[in-house]
């Protein structure tokens, strides 16, 4: 379920038309099949899933950036959060500009935007040296392009082709500084591309994904050793997961149980320096269920405890940290969002942030999990206001 985050954040991307102004964005970060606010993920329960009763009270952090705006789908979104606990994210203004933060261990946030306070900047991951990658609105070619920006503000801009210019999106960051992401061809076809730290780009393509509009092959995720993890749509519009080892070999893979019809199938959407994978599948009924992979194969599918059952209901795990913990998101049966962290040996804490709303597709979304527990998210509240939040277990 690419990268993504709810209508202020997580629509599927589609290829704009050049522009001389900013378009609207479009915004896939990780999981954008299926995002919050959109109706899109999906459980049952299973007897692999034991729900746990946490012996201490959550500590949430909650992040509003001066600056964000206050009406529906605006506001702030965390992202991502590293060992030292700097987070980062994106916040939408007012006028619905979208602008990016990081935020030191102290509180201190630094707002940042690319080519000014229109350009659209969007961040999507960082690592632990404090480097951001994301995309934004380049006025001198009416597109959206890939940036850089390392921890002293130093940024470099880039397009996911290497040349020509193309709606470019970055999804993630190791801390070699590689950026995998994807971009459109002239067909509205996606691409994936890798970016290494001289800034020379790799075009990724799964041997088996479709060449239609919107077909095509999305990375998610790179890993220190600069494995990547994502899914491509095939001819027949089904998803699968693959694999991309460093020496640039490709393996596919699919969940036991995943779906055949069209939309439905694996997504890879996370993977840690140890190899474990998470991730997503469609079954036949169009429920989602998450899962782990571990590096020699073996997949342990999970359903958070009240995660729905209907179509379009379910588990969305995003990321997994180094210690085997996967958090993401679930959709209940009243298709209302709940964080959850799910630890390796498999027992599922779902948690709320303070202030949710308990409404329709709003409610809270785990994003990113640290290497102490620490989890990145966002929450939007009975107003449709967005807040990002650090949670410590």
């Amino acid at each position: 379920m690419n990268r993504a985050i709810a209508p202020l954040m997580l629509t599927t991307v589609v290829t704009l038309p050049a522009l001389a102004a900013p378009p609207p964005p479009q915004i896939a970060v990780r999981g954008s099949l299926h995002a919050p606010a959109q109706a899109g993920i999906a459980k049952t329960p299973t007897a692999r899933t034991a729900k746990s009763v946490a012996s201490a009270p959550d500590q949430f952090t909650i992040i509003d950036v001066q600056g964000a705006g206050t009406a529906a789908n605006q506001g702030t979104a965390a992202i991502f959060v590293d060992s030292s606990g700097r987070a980062t994210g994106y916040y939408v203004d007012s006028a619905d500009n979208y602008h990016s933060f990081v935020r030191a261990p102290d509180g201190a946030i630094t707002p940042f935007d690319i080519d000014g306070s229109d350009s659209q900047t969007i961040a999507h991951w960082a690592n632990d040296k404090g480097a951001v990658t994301g995309d934004f609105f380049d006025s001198s070619v009416s597109q959206y392009q890939g940036f850089l920006r390392k921890a002293n503000g130093k940024t470099k801009t880039f397009d996911g082709a290497s040349s020509g210019t193309h709606y470019t999106v970055t999804v993630s960051i190791n801390s070699k500084n590689a950026v995998i992401g994807w971009y459109y061809d002239d067909g509205d076809v996606p691409h994936g591309f890798l970016r290494d730290k001289s800034g020379a780009i790799t075009q990724i393509d799964a041997p088996d994904a479709g060449n239609g509009s919107n077909q095509g092959t999305t990375p998610q995720d790179i890993n220190t050793d600069g494995v990547t993890v994502g899914f491509y749509l095939d001819s027949s519009n089904l998803h699968h997961g693959f694999i991309r080892a460093s020496d640039g070999t490709i393996s596919e893979f699919d969940v036991a149980g995943a779906g055949t019809g069209p939309g439905q199938g694996t997504q890879g959407i996370g993977i840690n320096n140890k190899g474990w994978i998470t991730g997503d599948y469609f079954d036949s009924n169009s429920v989602v269920h998450g899962f782990v992979r571990d590096p020699g194969g073996n997949v342990t599918p999970f359903d958070a405890p009240d995660a729905g059952t209907g179509a379009d209901q379910g588990t969305v795990p995003i990321e997994i940290n180094n210690k085997g913990a996967a958090t993401g998101w679930y959709l209940d049966l009243n298709n209302v969002y709940h964080g959850f962290v799910r630890a390796k040996n498999g027992t599922v804490t779902e948690f709320d942030a303070p202030g949710a709303g308990g409404g329709a597709y709003l409610g809270t979304s785990g994003y990113d999990i640290s290497k102490y527990g620490v989890v990145a998210g966002y929450d939007q509240d009975d107003d449709g206001v967005y807040h990002g939040f650090l949670r410590t277990p």
